[in-house]
């Protein structure tokens, strides 16, 4: 086959370049130009590697890795350690080989690390000394209560933490936990990426070992901050529903004066919508792209947004004061919630969003007709990607280019849509469902 290209007769190294910014897909559209193509660009299979043990074959090939590690060494960029299943055999059989491991790479820009079992000090040390340019990514959701490291945690390489925070509860708000020492350890970090969640710990036995760590202390979940207390400047954060519930206004401002929220770029905030959190946000986060939050019934804490006529200004004052949200997922427990905030935030987005996910899972009120959705995709202009889950129906959409700008009716048309209704006059039982008949398709 002919190149007409030229790209054949380019210079190896420019080749190289081209093999190393090219996406999943033009990875291998170019392997099959040539067998010259093949060969060069097979390093690219372990840029990233994984070691674990999901199967008996996955054993075999994290060990087989290893075994070759110094002849792959110069190519490896990204290292992922777990998960285990078998934690007593990543401990016994792989534990010992990492720090040889680490020693093998040579240019390894991130270090994922997803196990029980916490890092061990030499191999952190190894990581640090041989590859001080490398991100270290932490999974400590799952930590079978182990104790925390505070060199781990202030490791001036942490990038990204999913942390569960332990705690015996004292109250909703207030217990021992390691709320305390985490705050104090990330603070000499270069962390920005943050995953908090708070696990209570229920069993007797797990709280009388919990307790006995010599760095718990009791007070809030929410870090306690303090005047003087610096917090890392984060990408992205994702809070946990039960850390919503400490976000008091007063922790809030302080959160906003021991940090900058000017590089956040994505909030989670799982199913609720702590209304001092986001009003501690106006005018602070500018450059926010991607924003996850729900509103649930009301209750006396502080995870939503009620009473709504406090609550909802805070909400139109933060999302007017965010110049590039692109991403956009919401829902709530009661459509009346729903169409008192939905509105309001596709208003005040300024037409910049680009995927919308919406669910409101009501059982007491009609369904939405055609017009609601096209409705939304007029106050969404530019939309390439939407799904609703409103009740029982289902419409996902996906428009690519030029197509975003298509008419929101013809958008709405070529949706994917499964819609059913109720029996007219009766409740629909578990496992009935009726199919509804679109009379725009």
């Amino acid at each position: 086959m002919e190149d007409k290209s030229g790209l054949l007769r380019l210079p190896l190294v420019i080749l190289q370049l081209i093999f190393e910014e090219s996406g999943r897909t033009a990875f291998f559209n170019i392997r099959l130009v040539s067998r010259a193509c093949r060969n060069e660009s097979e390093y690219l299979f372990f840029r990233s590697v994984a070691l674990y043990d999901d199967t008996r074959i996955a054993k075999t090939f994290s060990m087989e890795l290893i075994s070759r590690i110094e002849l792959l060494g110069k190519h490896v960029r990204h290292l992922t350690i777990g998960p285990f299943a078998d934690e007593e055999w990543f401990y016994f059989t792989l534990t010992p080989l990492l720090e040889d491991v680490l020693k093998s790479l040579e240019t390894l820009q991130s270090l994922t690390w997803n196990s029980e079992r916490a890092i061990r000090p030499d191999i952190l040390r190894t990581f640090h000394e041989r590859h001080p340019s490398a991100k270290l990514q932490l999974m400590l959701k799952d930590r079978s209560l182990t104790p925390l490291s505070s060199t781990l945690l202030s490791s001036p390489q942490l990038h990204s933490l999913d942390i569960s925070i332990y705690c015996v509860r004292g109250s909703a708000t207030c217990g021992h936990s390691e709320a305390e020492f985490i705050k104090q350890s990330i603070a000499k970090s270069s962390l920005k990426v943050l995953s908090l969640a708070v696990k209570s710990l229920a069993s007797p036995i797990q709280r009388r070992m919990f307790l006995q760590w010599d760095y718990v202390r009791y007070g809030f979940f929410n870090f306690n901050l303090q005047e003087g207390d610096r917090f890392p400047a984060l990408e992205e954060l994702r809070l946990g529903y039960d850390m919503n519930n400490v976000l008091t206004a007063e922790n809030c401002e302080m959160w906003a004066k021991a940090t900058s929220w000017h590089q956040l770029r994505k909030l989670d905030l799982s199913r609720g919508s702590p209304r001092h959190f986001l009003a501690s946000l106006t005018d602070r986060a500018p450059n926010l792209e991607s924003l996850k939050f729900g509103l649930n019934r009301p209750h006396s804490r502080t995870a939503d947004l009620h009473p709504l006529h406090i609550g909802l200004p805070s909400l139109v004052g933060f999302i007017a004061s965010i110049t590039a949200l692109r991403e956009l997922d919401f829902g709530a427990h009661k459509m009346e919630h729903f169409m008192a905030v939905l509105p309001l935030m596709l208003e005040n987005s300024k037409g910049s969003l680009r995927k919308l996910i919406i669910h409101c899972r009501f059982h007491e009120e009609n369904v939405w007709q055609a017009e609601q959705y096209v409705d939304v995709l007029t106050q969404a202009p530019g939309l390439e990607y939407l799904k609703a889950q409103i009740q029982e129906d289902t419409v996902e959409g996906s428009w690519v280019g030029s197509a975003r700008f298509m008419h929101p009716r013809e958008k709405y048309q070529t949706a994917v849509k499964d819609l059913y209704e109720y029996p007219a006059g009766r409740h629909l039982q578990r496992g009935q469902r009726v199919r509804r008949l679109d009379l725009d398709d």
